[in-house]
């Protein structure tokens, strides 16, 4: 399971959202926009080099950190799930997410997995 969470780093945050899709592959619009202009020949500070631009946010690393160590804190239960081979196996996102991670944190969280999945229509 070694360099599972590495895909986190292709993600971006996309502040112009308020749900979970903020955490999204591909560029934000507000960078693509700082981008266009940049190619346009106007100068933009943004107090960062711009080679750093494109690379990964500090929130971006952290978010591939936590992957990181939910894969460890639960990697028998993984495992688990992985070798069950009744025929009925369920879902990893039920077995693991719902059963386990979301279980044992307090309030509602639950809720964030029945959110719609589509893509906003500018990126379509």
């Amino acid at each position: 399971m070694d360099g599972i969470c590495d895909v986190m780093l292709e993600y971006n945050i996309h502040k112009e959202r308020t749900d979970s899709s903020r955490f999204a592959k591909g560029m934000s619009s507000t960078f693509q926009t700082l981008h266009g202009l940049v190619d346009k020949g106007v100068k933009v500070d943004l107090g960062i080099p711009y080679d750093l631009w494109d690379k990964p946010s500090a929130e971006i690393t952290n978010l591939k950190t936590q992957c990181e160590d939910l894969m460890e804190k639960y990697e028998a239960d993984i495992e688990q799930w992985y070798y069950d081979d009744n025929g009925q196996r369920q879902s990893l996102l039920r077995y693991l997410c719902q059963d386990r991670v979301l279980r044992n944190n307090r309030g509602d969280t639950a809720a964030c997995l029945a959110e719609p999945t589509t893509s906003p229509k500018s990126e379509l």
